[in-house]
């Protein structure tokens, strides 16, 4: 458009310079205003092909002093040559007029042609500059997109790993809570059983005491003769009393060692070398015998509580040990997956 216009401003110039005295420069201000005319048509409506442009009719325009007709001028053929329709020579009298017109047609044409085929160029070029740039923004649009597609194939495989984690991770609490309960509950039982192994402990020392104030009332019975033998036994009172002062002490100092309870220290009795018992006869003879074998009944049931002590506190020390090393076991291995798992 810049062009077109400079173009008119320069015929516009070359008018100014013309004599309209002359007949040449007549006919140079028809070919002016003629292609003044199209320049203003260009400027105004889109541009045609360089094509089209050689088979448009160039015309002069109606000028107010022109005395010839707009007919008398025809457009230029396709080809170099230029066909006038008129005899110019005779209209204006003149043997050059054909050649003058002739050139100013082609100078004419040569520069319109040249105009166009510049403007098509730069038509050209931009349309290029417009296209590449079109295709580098699809380009980058279809990066765009493959990228998006991408992230959210990520962003939903995260969710769904997160997802089993957050199960797997709910899974080992109530496994973990689970063992402490199991554990709390094993804790207690041990302190259950302790509680109702100090409650016997108590209750044997309670007889351990009785039996002792028994044994002082039969060694308060003293006498000068010698020991004599129970009725029904081979021995004699006083190895039957030492028997059960040593057995009732070391059944306390056993229980005693195995609770690790703080308790006053085991019984130790010194063996007498005899312990004098009074001779007795008839009625009191015979009490005692009785008195006699239900202290040895009760040595006897002392010892088989005391057997069925020891073999509970087995039981129960192996029980604990092996509570003991499953939860070990099972704290490491939901340690383990913890740790795995982040």
């Amino acid at each position: 458009m810049q062009n077109l216009q400079q173009r008119y401003e320069v015929l516009e110039a070359e008018k100014s310079l013309l004599n309209m005295n002359d007949q040449a420069d007549m006919l140079k201000l028809l070919v002016i205003e003629n292609e003044q005319e199209q320049l203003q048509a260009q400027m105004h409506e889109p541009l045609s092909t360089p094509a089209e442009e050689d088979r448009s009719p160039v015309l002069p325009a109606a000028h107010a002093s022109s005395e010839f007709d707009q007919e008398l001028i025809v457009s230029p053929p396709a080809s170099d040559e230029i066909e006038l329709k008129y005899d110019f020579n005779d209209i204006f009298g003149n043997t050059q007029a054909n050649k003058i017109i002739s050139e100013l047609l082609r100078e004419q044409k040569a520069a319109l042609q040249s105009l166009h085929h510049n403007q098509l160029s730069e038509l050209q070029s931009a349309y290029a500059a417009q296209e590449e740039e079109l295709e580098s923004g699809v380009e980058l649009i279809y990066q765009f997109k493959q990228k998006l597609e991408e992230l959210n194939t990520s962003a939903l495989e995260k969710e769904d790993l997160l997802g089993k984690l957050t199960l797997q991770n709910q899974q080992l609490q109530d496994q973990v809570s689970q063992l402490q309960q199991e554990r709390d509950e094993a804790m207690a039982a041990l302190d259950h059983l302790k509680v109702e192994f100090n409650g016997k402990t108590e209750e044997q020392q309670n007889e351990i005491l009785r039996l002792q104030q028994l044994l002082k009332q039969t060694e308060t019975r003293q006498s000068p003769e010698p020991s004599v033998k129970v009725t029904g036994t081979s021995e004699t009172l006083e190895e039957l009393v030492q028997k059960a002062k040593e057995s009732a002490a070391e059944k306390a100092t056993q229980q005693l060692l195995a609770s690790h309870a703080e308790v006053l220290p085991p019984f130790a009795f010194q063996p007498n070398a005899v312990i004098p018992v009074p001779a007795l006869s008839g009625q009191a003879a015979q009490t005692d015998a009785v008195a006699v074998g239900h202290l040895q009944e009760q040595m006897k049931d002392m010892l088989d509580w005391k057997k069925d002590m020891e073999d509970w506190r087995e039981g129960e020390a192996a029980w604990r040990v092996d509570v003991e090393k499953q939860l070990s076991r099972l704290s490491h291995a939901t340690l383990a997956s913890l740790t795995a798992n982040v």
